[in-house]
């Protein structure tokens, strides 16, 4: 008979395996990509929360301890940023919105080194945590669904609504049970069955994603990036024009669209 260690160990196993096995075929495929690499990054903090939620896993041990915890409260900022990259197709991200990441370690960090005193300075910095994790889960969740109509990669557009019920619901989950575990409302073990979730959920994606053939999913392919340079080799001076406003005002998403009005 198999008790829940093992079995919370094999789910966990499972869950980083393929993570692992997810990014390294993002990698192979689309490492040109920005999305491609945020989708990579998401995972390694996902497999990061997998480690933390192991049942007596407090962040206060090793240098290795730490660095999971810090890696495990990224999720939220990560899952915005892909979004983001994803489906608004946005080919960069400014600094104020990369700084998601450091503030959310470090109101953990605050939160870790004021842990056993239970002082005001603990309860603002964890107030603020959640408040933070929370908006950017649901901010990741309206960039995925506002933009859902004028979507012009079908495929891109039936999976939205999928990844929005699934890791917007997972994210915002995973942080109502850390605050009822943490504040002492619930069990510990509710905590440690997150991974049950994450398994399930990233069989599902990587069931979908394995499953579709779409060089361009998760933005322009290879080959269209070196069609791109050798048009703007040419000497057709409206070749690099016709790129930049593409790039620029993005009217490929606009369903009205033709030749002569573009």
């Amino acid at each position: 008979m198999i008790h829940f260690h093992e079995f919370d160990m094999m789910v966990r196993g499972g869950s980083i395996a393929l993570l692992a096995l997810w990014s390294w075929l993002l990698l192979r495929d689309h490492w040109h990509v920005l999305p491609a690499r945020l989708a990579v990054a998401m995972n390694f903090s996902i497999a990061c929360h997998v480690l933390a939620t192991i049942p007596g896993s407090t962040g206060e041990g090793t240098l290795f301890d730490l660095v999971i915890e810090l890696g495990s409260i990224t999720v939220p900022a990560l899952f915005w940023l892909f979004a983001r990259t994803w489906f608004n197709d946005e080919k960069q991200i400014g600094w104020r919105s990369w700084s998601m990441v450091p503030v959310s370690m470090i109101l953990l960090m605050i939160l870790l080194q004021n842990e056993q005193q239970k002082n005001l300075v603990f309860y603002v910095s964890g107030i603020t945590m959640r408040i933070l994790t929370f908006s950017l889960a649901i901010a990741g969740l309206w960039v995925a669904w506002k933009g859902r109509d004028d979507d012009l990669i079908e495929d891109r557009r039936r999976l939205r609504v999928q990844l929005i019920g699934a890791v917007g619901a997972y994210v915002l989950l995973t942080n109502g049970v850390e605050i009822l575990v943490f504040n002492g409302f619930a069990p510990e073990l509710w905590r440690s069955m997150l991974p049950v979730g994450i398994l399930a959920l990233t069989l599902a994606i990587c069931a979908v994603m394995f499953g579709l053939r779409r060089p361009d999913l998760l933005g322009p392919s290879q080959r269209q990036d070196e069609s791109a340079a050798f048009m703007q080799a040419t000497d057709d001076p409206l070749a690099p024009k016709l790129l930049i406003h593409m790039d620029a005002e993005r009217p490929y998403r606009d369903e009205t669209m033709t030749i002569a009005k573009l």
